[in-house]
């Protein structure tokens, strides 16, 4: 297991996030991040546009004193799966799948939560996209139990009625948890960055 460069360190990152204030947080950190890098650079690029609604989420994990947090990481015993973004706990993972829009790929992170709490019974799986109508179709699926491998879409989306409050909420819960390395078993397969608590 040998992480690769950090990924926050990438410069057109840096850029984006430098006139952000070194206090700003949570949702209104990645909206106002994301609005930035839209107004720069346009949505022309669906690659760079998640990779960027990605980093910015662990970046608003970072801030938030949440980690570590495991980026682009493969679990032992759950093959074929890259969660976007893990924060680890033995017995309960936390699993954060970023889409800027869903279509059909709130598919993905369902299968992919159901398959790992085959082999972690409490894991908790979050889904966070940024477009509205499609995000409160699968919040509501969730509520009505035809999806079980999402617990929360988080709606990250300034036209969103409960925006900041669903995100904020997320972070405040998990801020109570402690999450750590991974044991020495190496339950990670392949492990994209792992970034400590600053």
């Amino acid at each position: 297991m040998t992480p690769r460069n950090n990924p926050l360190a990438d410069p057109e990152f840096q850029h984006l996030i430098q006139l952000l204030a070194v206090d700003l947080c949570g949702a209104e950190f990645v909206e106002r991040g994301y609005q930035r890098y839209l107004n720069e650079y346009g949505e022309g690029n669906r690659a760079r546009n998640g990779r960027i609604f990605e980093l910015l989420i662990v970046e608003s994990l970072q801030r938030a004193k949440i980690g570590p947090v495991y980026f682009q990481t493969e679990f032992q015993f759950v093959p074929n799966v890259a969660f976007d973004i893990l924060l680890y706990h033995p017995v309960m993972p936390v699993v954060i799948s970023c889409k800027t829009s869903l279509r059909e790929r709130y598919k993905q992170a369902e299968l992919e939560g159901f398959v790992l709490r085959q082999v972690y019974r409490r894991a908790q799986v979050f889904l966070i996209t940024r477009n509205v109508p499609e995000g409160m179709s699968v919040q509501k699926k969730i509520e009505q139990k035809q999806l079980v491998g999402i617990n929360e879409c988080i709606i990250l989306n300034r036209e969103f009625p409960d925006f900041p409050q669903n995100y904020d909420h997320v972070l405040e819960n998990l801020s109570d948890v402690n999450f750590q390395i991974a044991e020495p078993v190496e339950p990670l397969l392949k492990v994209g960055y792992v970034f400590p608590i600053r």
